[in-house]
């Protein structure tokens, strides 16, 4: 320690005193309370250094993992998007809107609002179709099938019904429409039957007869000029019925549209 003034009077004192020679002031107390004030403040900066470390270092780590925080960040925005967009999308009454509106247009893609109660029923776009035929010609059905699934209740062989889940989160509903058989009544023996253009099968008098899992109920009358059978299951609305036979070297053709379980 060098030499130092008194801090009371101003004398100047050699090094090591501890009592000023001209006031008497304890020079030694303030000399150490000194040290002590000089060791709290190398303290605090030293904190204040690591202090300053440490967040720079922080901010140096965050700089350097940018692109991949930008990333964590953007995957929690399309989250949380998506989220939004699924909780308004799959409301019941939106997919019900959806489905009844696309029933009603053939030019629309349905086949992923319906579903039925069997598998033996393909549903595809063309199965469908026949069932937007019906609704696009007759509206005012289309408007009683949409009151009755907003009230949760069936409509003919109809109904609004949860299949599954859409992104396992989700309640995914759809149309279920009940299978239906068409039964074909004509007097020609052997007449081959098409509707919507694929072929069913012929109707005779052989009542073994049986084609993909249809029912044959041929009868004829007394004079053997009725015949009939019955084709399906299939799904339900407007179809179109060909039927074709060869009668003394001339091609027979019957053609009509129906809704209904018998055709003749």
């Amino acid at each position: 320690m060098k030499d130092f003034f008194c801090p009371n009077c101003g004398t100047k004192l050699k090094a090591g005193t501890r009592f000023c020679q001209n006031c008497g002031y304890n020079v030694d107390k303030f000399t150490k309370n000194g040290n002590d004030s000089n060791q709290d403040t190398d303290y605090t900066q030293n904190a204040r250094r690591e202090s300053s470390g440490t967040v720079k270092s922080f901010t140096q780590k965050w700089g350097s993992n940018k692109k991949r925080n930008n990333i964590i960040l953007a995957i929690i925005i399309l989250l949380i998007v998506f989220l939004t967009w699924g909780h308004f999308y799959y409301q019941e009454d939106n997919q019900m809107n959806r489905a009844t509106t696309a029933i009603g247009d053939p030019d629309k893609a349905a086949a992923k609002y319906v579903t039925s109660t069997t598998s033996q029923v393909k549903i595809n776009n063309s199965t469908v179709k026949p069932i937007q035929k019906y609704f696009q010609k007759y509206p005012g059905d289309l408007s009683s099938l949409k009151q009755k699934f907003s009230e949760g209740e069936k409509w003919n062989d109809y109904q609004f019904i949860q299949k599954g889940r859409a992104w396992l989160i989700w309640p995914r509903y759809k149309i279920q429409a009940e299978p239906n058989y068409i039964t074909v009544n004509t007097d020609q023996k052997g007449m081959l039957v098409k509707m919507d253009g694929k072929s069913l099968g012929t109707v005779t008098s052989n009542t073994n007869t049986s084609d993909n899992g249809t029912s044959d109920v041929n009868s004829s009358d007394n004079s053997n000029s009725s015949y009939s059978r019955s084709f399906g299951p299939y799904l339900p609305g407007l179809h179109t019925f060909v039927g074709t036979k060869n009668v003394d070297g001339h091609q027979l053709k019957t053609t009509l549209s129906s809704s209904d379980g018998a055709v003749t």
